[in-house]
């Protein structure tokens, strides 16, 4: 018998799925227009390799048909995890659709046990962007995106790279900039 889930992985579900439900931004799914350059979409500080062509690729809590569905179309082999079951069915949704291939694991990010060590090529986390995005609004209610907007950056960006194992174990498997 499986150990019930915390109350915080609920609640993040359950706030994920409504947000499907209102039709959040967030389950905004890849256009045709988006799907033609996909590459040049998902890419804009030019941090991707010149082809995903072949690479595997996890979609990390990026479930909602948009990250997924543009690396399947350029070519990836593409697992999306995602808490919200509904998220995860629109992924599922699009690639029928598109006649893509992706594969779809509901999973909270803190616990990928079910993914083999060093499986993916590229991991891409949506939700991790070193900037001061413009996402507030004045007008916006409590509670709303845009109005914590207002008070927080919403996001952190990261690029990082997977290094091999004879290259970590020579030195710190942890890369900073004055090292």
């Amino acid at each position: 018998m499986s150990s019930p889930e915390p109350d915080f992985l609920r609640h993040n579900k359950a706030a994920w799925n409504r947000m499907v439900q209102k039709g959040s931004q967030f389950a905004r799914v890849a256009t045709d227009e988006e799907i033609a350059k996909p590459l040049e979409v998902l890419d804009g500080r030019g941090w991707l390799p010149a082809t995903v062509d072949g690479l595997d690729v996890l979609c990390l809590a990026a479930g909602g048909g948009w990250q997924s569905i543009l690396y399947a179309a350029a070519g990836a082999r593409v697992t999306v995890v995602d808490l919200s079951d509904q998220m995860l069915a629109i992924d599922v949704r699009e690639a029928q659709r598109r006649g893509l291939s992706v594969e779809v694991i509901q999973a909270s990010m803190d616990n990928l046990s079910a993914l083999r060590d060093q499986a993916f090529d590229i991991v891409h986390q949506p939700v991790e962007d070193l900037r001061d995005p413009l996402r507030a609004s004045r007008s916006a209610k409590p509670g709303d995106f845009r109005h914590r907007g207002r008070f927080i950056p919403p996001y952190v960006r990261l690029k990082a790279r997977r290094r091999d194992r004879a290259e970590t174990q020579a030195e710190s498997p942890l890369w900073t900039p004055d090292g």
